[in-house]
């Protein structure tokens, strides 16, 4: 069972990160150039990569491994774009339709 301490921790850092993707600018050029669809380029704040690094990982490093940079970036473009509801267009989800 969870204790009530660490579900209102995991609650208020839910909070916080919805937060910080509400505000990130939603700077995709339309259409895009090839250039602005490489997901190193894209920003998905702070505390989002953070937070997937440290569950991908089990800690936070300086020096994360390639696999956990690659799925905490897949994640985080996955999760900005359903928070705000497709108002951001991740690099992900542009082209993503183009492989199926």
């Amino acid at each position: 069972m969870t204790s009530s301490v660490a579900a209102r921790t995991v609650l208020q850092a839910s909070k916080d990160i919805c937060s910080e993707i509400q505000s990130i600018k939603d700077e995709m050029p339309w259409p895009p150039q090839p250039n602005d669809l490489v997901p190193r380029k894209f920003h998905c704040g702070e505390l989002l990569m953070c937070f997937l690094k440290g569950l991908l990982s089990g800690n936070i490093s300086e020096k994360d491994s390639t696999r956990v940079e690659r799925l905490s970036m897949s994640f985080a473009q996955d999760l900005i774009y359903a928070t705000s509801r497709g108002r951001i267009k991740t690099p992900k989800s542009i082209l993503f339709p183009f492989y199926h």
